[in-house]
């Protein structure tokens, strides 16, 4: 019976060691690990401290878990330091949005659980401020088009959405003005103005855009190339007629400006102009061809090409032609008042083929 009795305190004896040492482990892992501090807070940055009061022997992971919304967990973003070993730690909170509210608590981890600080602490990252950027020199400068860019320095502890290069007539040009889109982020980038004026003088600046807003860098003025008459030639005259012949043009440079009109002029008197006989053949670069109307025959005219654009009216080299001649059409009058030495007759001249008629009469 004595020997019951001590069997059965000696199994107590072990139970209730047990569970002490149960207990004891679950508290002390509740102390295993604490939450310190959030400090050097920037836009898109922070340090989180914490401290490893006791690793454990199964411990193989720590750092801190953050995020946006409360009761953060390894489950989401997390920083991972390796093996603990006792005592103070910190972790780097990257690739934050700016001014945004976070929360954050060291961990400790083993195989098969784990174990958080206490506390759960808050932080505030800083607001964005403006990207910092400077504007590119302005090169390529032609009639109607140029080139610039510019550098984006600083993006202001938010993502540069948007970039490029704004413009206008008037001084301190904005997105709302003219502008290129030249994708996104910092460094370098290169913009392509065009749609621009002949002759006219440009301000610029780059511009770069993230939540805080948009940012400019340093304004820069030039002015474009002054546009000038197209340079064209004319083409040779040819198929002609009494009152008709073909020619026409190559305009081959625009002058910097679209060309709206062009065709072929002519006159009986040398350098004619738009302001005398024309065709109207279009408009643009290139060759063309034009149809004469309305000549009179066997004369002597004087053609050229003529093209226009904003700077003007400019003319192709002149070429002179004849238009042709036909022999009149006429009949001759019957034969009448017959005598032995004369007879009277005559005719009539029903077409002049084109040109005066200066003699006339009957032959015998």
């Amino acid at each position: 019976m004595r020997k019951n009795t001590n069997t059965l305190l000696i199994l107590v004896v072990v139970i209730l060691y047990a569970i002490v040492t149960f207990t004891c482990r679950k508290l002390e892992k509740s102390m295993l690990v604490s939450t310190g501090e959030v400090r050097g807070i920037e836009t898109n940055y922070a340090e989180a401290s914490g401290m490893v009061v006791d690793p454990g022997e199964e411990a193989i992971q720590h750092g801190h878990c953050y995020g946006t919304s409360s009761n953060v967990s390894v489950a989401g973003t997390r920083t991972q330091l390796g093996k603990p070993s006792a005592g103070g730690f910190t972790s780097q909170l990257t690739d934050l949005t700016a001014g945004t509210k976070y929360y954050v608590k060291a961990y400790i981890s083993s195989a098969s659980e784990t174990v958080y600080g206490k506390d759960e602490i808050s932080f505030t990252t800083t607001a964005a401020s403006l990207p910092v950027l400077t504007t590119a020199a302005v090169t390529a400068v032609t009639f109607t088009t140029a080139t610039s860019g510019g550098e984006v320095t600083g993006d202001g502890g938010a993502p540069v959405t948007a970039r490029g290069v704004c413009w206008s007539t008037s001084s301190g040009p904005t997105t709302d003005d003219g502008r290129t889109s030249d994708n996104t982020g910092t460094g370098v980038f290169t913009s392509n103005l065009t749609g621009l004026t002949p002759n006219t003088t440009y301000f610029v600046r780059a511009w770069a855009t993230n939540t805080a807003g948009t940012g400019y860098g340093e304004e820069l003025s030039f002015k474009t190339i002054a546009a000038i008459p197209p340079a064209l030639s004319t083409a040779a005259v040819t198929d002609i007629t009494q009152n008709e012949a073909i020619s026409g043009g190559n305009i081959t440079a625009d002058g910097g400006v679209p060309v709206t009109a062009r065709g072929v002029c002519w006159n009986t008197t040398v350098n004619p102009t738009t302001a005398d006989s024309k065709t109207e053949d279009g408009e643009g670069t290139g060759s063309f061809v034009s149809s004469l109307t309305g000549l009179t025959g066997n004369t002597t005219y004087y053609v050229r090409s003529y093209a226009t654009n904003s700077a003007g009216t400019s003319y192709g080299d002149e070429i002179s032609f004849k238009t042709g001649a036909v022999l009149p059409a006429l009949t001759t009058t019957a034969i009448t008042s017959v005598t032995s030495t004369g007879a009277v007759s005559g005719g009539n001249v029903t077409d002049d083929g084109g040109s005066p008629v200066t003699a006339r009469g009957v032959c015998w």
